[in-house]
């Protein structure tokens, strides 16, 4: 299954809390800073005895009301985002015991003990992550676009200037994404072969004492942690 097709999925599976995260990031990313600037260019138009229909303390007001609903909601948001959050652990999560007790359960598991547990820990953190990506991505975007035609309507040569160099890099990182994809990979592979054999380690102690391999375990736990670092960075 591709991650766009479990992303649309864990949307279905928790439509209203999506929406309400969509919600506040709009709010958030698009009407408050928009807001944000019209009050502080009244209040500088105000000083510069040009007033468009507000003097410098009502731009003030307006000014501090605005960040004053910014600084509110932000702790609200976190409300609907942590219940879409969990549920979406949970899920998955449910979803790949299951998966484990309907096939790999009864033939043995693909991978070790420990790193299984890494992945039931790790990925579904990780997926769900992505959604708050999402909701966040679709909130900057209307405040690009919202952005974009303010800019435009004031100087389209700055605007040009600007969103410009913007565009180029979102093609640059565009192009660059299998790379990125392959080193989040290898990173994950490797903080899976950490935990797995970890976990092989305490479920063979007493043979390693007996074997006197302590050391040479203690060296390969070593190898696989500096290549764990080596693909996080």
């Amino acid at each position: 299954m591709s991650p766009v097709r479990v992303l649309i999925d864990l949307i279905s599976f928790s439509r209203a809390y999506f929406a309400i995260c969509v919600f506040w990031a709009t709010l958030v990313f698009v009407f408050v800073p928009i807001l944000v600037g019209f009050a502080t260019a009244a209040f500088f138009d105000a000083l510069a005895g040009q007033p468009a229909g507000l003097n410098a303390w009502t731009a003030i007001a307006l000014l501090v009301a605005v960040q004053i609903a910014d600084a509110v909601s932000s702790p609200v948001l976190g409300n609907p985002w942590s219940s879409l959050q969990q549920k979406s652990h949970v899920l998955m999560r449910r979803n790949l015991f299951a998966g484990v007790l309907r096939g790999y359960g009864r033939y043995g598991l693909p991978e070790s003990v420990g790193e299984t547990i890494s992945r039931f820990r790790d990925d579904p953190e990780i997926i769900a992550d992505a959604l708050d990506a999402v909701c966040d991505l679709i909130g900057r975007s209307f405040f690009a676009v919202a952005a974009a035609v303010v800019m435009w309507r004031i100087d389209p040569t700055i605007t040009a200037a600007l969103f410009v160099p913007l565009l180029l890099s979102s093609i640059v990182t565009r192009a660059l994404e299998s790379k990125i994809a392959a080193y989040r990979a290898a990173a994950r592979d490797a903080a899976g072969r950490v935990s797995g054999f970890l976990g092989e380690l305490f479920a063979a102690q007493l043979a390693l004492r007996v074997a006197g391999a302590t050391g040479h375990a203690v060296a390969h736990l070593r190898e696989l942690g500096d290549a764990r670092r080596r693909h996080a960075l």
